[in-house]
């Protein structure tokens, strides 16, 4: 490969940026996993710096693809780009660079995230019917795409940071609780960390709270799915998960709609899975697709 194939794929969030480098499966990988990655928090990037550095990257010609829902901090990437690799090729991209059909009232409304997360997940899965894309961040998002292979919006709720933020912040005793991204983007997660109920301490109450808030919405808006759909137990379809693990939001997910199996009056669950970069693996296939 080319120096110049190498790419950072680029998710800006409201809480924080996630880079991905991409260079040994970019071109041959059906859905291309980044190399490295790193989340950064500040607008110094420092972390991102040395990052690259550590990639050997630093004095290479590289291509960036960038999704945001956050123009403050992408303006500053810009800044720090121009400054320190101007001989880069620098994306930002836009809704019409996505191929998704989209049905939204408001598509210029549309966060990018929920756009590239959907084209990822038609085509991580290669499944040609409707999918329910989950994306847990500063936000958690779920959304549907339908039969015909289109985005019609979905559902936005608090993620956990905000979710606990507020608790530590209206309350005169709960204590400050919840992920830390930066954790699980390096952590999987382990089964025996996950706080069950009922739990026996205030910072794992919260903990179990958030969790299984979310998981309820999760199983809620899929029923919902399934009504809007018109589809019954013989025509399940699946859920894919954008999470660093399978522990903390797909195993109880999973037990949960095992155990709601007369709701649905068969004997299977809907296909669940997961993908820890489903947003910088999708740019990284838009890039691909524009060579």
């Amino acid at each position: 490969m080319e120096q110049s194939d190498a790419l950072i794929a680029v998710d800006i969030g409201n809480s924080f940026m996630k880079f991905g480098f991409y260079e040994s499966g970019l071109m041959k990988d059906p859905f291309p996993l980044p190399d490295s990655i790193c989340v950064e928090a500040t607008s110094s990037f420092s972390d991102l710096f040395d990052w690259l550095d550590k990639q050997g990257v630093r004095f290479l010609h590289l291509h960036w693809m960038i999704a945001s829902v956050n123009a403050k901090r992408t303006a500053s990437l810009q800044n720090w780009l121009k400054r320190n690799r101007s001989r880069d090729q620098v994306q930002v991209l836009a809704l019409a660079d996505i191929p998704l059909k989209i049905r939204y009232d408001y598509p210029e409304k549309l966060g990018l995230d929920r756009a590239v997360a959907a084209y990822a997940a038609k085509e991580q899965l290669d499944y040609s019917g409707p999918i329910l894309v989950v994306d847990i961040g500063t936000a958690t998002t779920i959304d549907l795409i339908d039969e015909e292979g289109t985005f019609v919006g979905g559902a936005i709720l608090p993620g956990p940071q905000i979710a606990a933020q507020v608790l530590f912040e209206k309350t005169a005793q709960l204590p400050h609780a919840g992920w830390n991204p930066i954790s699980a983007s390096q952590d999987p997660g382990d089964a025996e960390r996950i706080a069950h109920y009922p739990a026996s301490n205030t910072e794992m109450g919260i903990e179990s709270g958030i969790r299984s808030s979310m998981i309820g919405s999760i199983y809620s808006f899929y029923l919902d799915s399934m009504i809007y759909l018109k589809r019954d137990a013989r025509s399940l379809f699946p859920i894919l998960i954008a999470e660093r693990g399978n522990n903390l939001i797909e195993k109880p997910l999973r037990e949960l709609f095992e155990k709601g199996k007369s709701i649905f009056q068969g004997n299977s669950i809907p296909p669940i899975s997961t993908s820890p970069y489903l947003i910088l693996s999708g740019l990284a296939l838009l890039h691909r697709k524009s060579f």
